[in-house]
């Protein structure tokens, strides 16, 4: 899907639907993501990497202009917009 500012890429923490969280620890799990993420960009593309290592491809390789979404249970955990 193509939008005006960029491409939109949605991937899904599968690594939180494999064991029962109380809300309390996904909340805990997903500020624990953001500060991973928001550290570096070399962090984001490592955490793209590892979330779902079959849907890097779609994922173009210029890595510009590029709006991150990440999803669990149809709720948006982050959204993440810039350059890599």
């Amino acid at each position: 899907m193509h939008e005006e500012c960029g491409e939109r890429v949605t991937y899904t923490l599968s690594c939180l639907k494999k064991v029962k969280l109380t809300p309390k620890e996904i909340e805990s799990k997903k500020r624990n993501y953001w500060q991973k993420i928001l550290k570096s960009k070399l962090s984001l593309r490592r955490f793209l990497l590892n979330v779902e290592k079959q849907k890097v491809d779609a994922v173009k390789e210029s890595w510009e202009n590029i709006v991150i979404v990440v999803e669990y249970n149809s709720r948006v955990l982050m959204r993440v917009a810039g350059e890599v």
